[in-house]
Parts: structure tokens; sequence; C-alpha cells
């Protein structure tokens, strides 16, 4: 409980500090390096420091699920999808602009440019963006342990309803 206590005050000073229109030395210096390597994802941390903490402090009731090894990884590969989507869609001419721009603290930073492209050199532009959705459906099904038939249930009556409609 200490420790979920600790980490949600954490997360709400470093909330407090991002959104701070004047920082200390010291917080600029931070916030500067983990947006290097993090680039726009830097403003989910807090957030993330705050759902762990607040998890550690709930986990004792019944209706908060239980975080398992699975969850872990899956959320951590979202978090990385997420970054690797920032600095995808910010479209860098190549390889070098890419890795400027995140060293700017830009898109998805230093680890966002090093999936990027390193999808884009593998997989070319439209591989590397089907690899992008499949990474990112996969990171969901693993955070919120359930299958692919279950993510995806909701799909079969809107295609039912389509082909009713298309019948009358």
């Amino acid at each position: 409980d200490l420790a979920g206590v600790l980490l949600t005050l954490a997360g709400l000073l470093a909330l407090l500090g991002l959104l701070s229109s004047s920082r200390s030395p010291l917080l600029e210096g931070l916030f500067s390096l983990l947006g290097r390597f993090f680039g726009w994802g830097l403003y989910v941390l807090p957030l993330a420091l705050i759902a762990i903490g607040l998890w550690l402090i709930l986990r004792s009731f019944e209706r908060i699920p239980q975080v398992s090894l699975e969850r872990l990884v899956g959320v951590g590969l979202l978090y990385a999808n997420l970054l690797t989507f920032l600095h995808f869609l910010s479209f860098p001419a190549d390889r070098a602009a890419a890795f400027v721009l995140a060293e700017a603290g830009k898109g998805g930073g230093l680890l966002g440019a090093f999936f990027s492209e390193t999808l884009i050199d593998l997989l070319g532009l439209w591989g590397a963006a089907i690899a992008l959705l499949a990474w990112m459906l996969i990171s969901i099904m693993l955070t919120l342990d359930v299958s692919a038939a279950e993510l995806f249930r909701w799909a079969g009556p809107v295609f039912t309803l389509s082909k009713e409609r298309a019948n009358l």
C-alpha cells in the first residue's frame, strides 16, 4: 500500500510538473531527458504511475483485476506501440530526419524512432503500418486478457445488421 501511495504521489507531482509553465532546472532537465526517449509519450508516464499506484492501493478489492505477467507485458507492448505510432505518423522524410525529430523530443522519441524506422526498413511503409496494427491488437489482447474472438465479438452483430439491411 505504501508503494502505491508513493507511486500515485509521484505520478501526480510529475503530471503537475508537466502541466506547469515554470519548472525548476532539475525538473526541466529530467523532462528533457525523458522527452528524448519517449517523445510525446512522456505525457502518458505520469498517468501510468498514477494508475499503477492506485492499483497497488486498491488491489485487495475483488472487483479490481489481478495483474499477471501477461497483462504487464501487454501494457508495456501497448506503450511501445503508442510511441512507434506517434513517430510513424510524424512521417519523417528519412531515417536521419526521424532521429532528429526524436532528439527534439517529438513523435515517439528515440524509442519510437527506433521501432518505426526498423519496421519501415524491414517491411516497407505499408508493411510497417500493418505490423503496427497487428502489434496493437496483440497488445490489447494481452492487456485485457481476452482472445481475438472476444475482442471482436461486437463485429458479428454489426455485419448481421448490414446483411439484413442489404436484403431489405
